[in-house]
């Protein structure tokens, strides 16, 4: 992988997290991420920082969004974007298309998994 500002290699490497909470800063020790061996830019993997970032927003309090996209809802439900687009193209699971984009209530997809039909939006 190359540095996206200096070109050089990046390499694999645990670094430390900073995130801020009502005046604090919280440091998250290890988490997996690549470093630039010429300028030291740092990299974080997506994925990783997505958890730690759910979970300081649960402590935080803050609540998830009740309409979601099509790739939060994919998700969601732990499948791909296209195999919940073919969902949506056979009528199995209610979405608006506003624009060129798909929206889902959260709570309909919950009701799907318990094995409700929800109703469309």
């Amino acid at each position: 992988m190359a540095c996206v500002m200096c070109n050089g290699k990046m390499e694999p490497t645990a670094l430390d997290l900073e995130r801020s909470y009502k005046g604090y800063t919280i440091v998250i020790k290890g988490v997996k991420g690549y470093r630039c061996a010429d300028c030291g830019e740092e990299f974080y993997q997506g994925e990783d920082v997505e958890r730690i970032d759910t979970v300081l927003a649960a402590i935080a309090g803050e609540a998830e969004p009740e309409v979601l996209t099509l790739e939060e809802a994919a998700k969601l439900l732990r499948v791909s974007s296209t195999t919940l687009y073919g969902l949506v193209k056979q009528e199995k699971l209610p979405a608006r298309r506003i624009g060129r984009e798909w929206r889902f209530s959260k709570n309909a997809l919950l009701e799907y998994l318990k094995g409700n039909k929800p109703g469309l939006l």
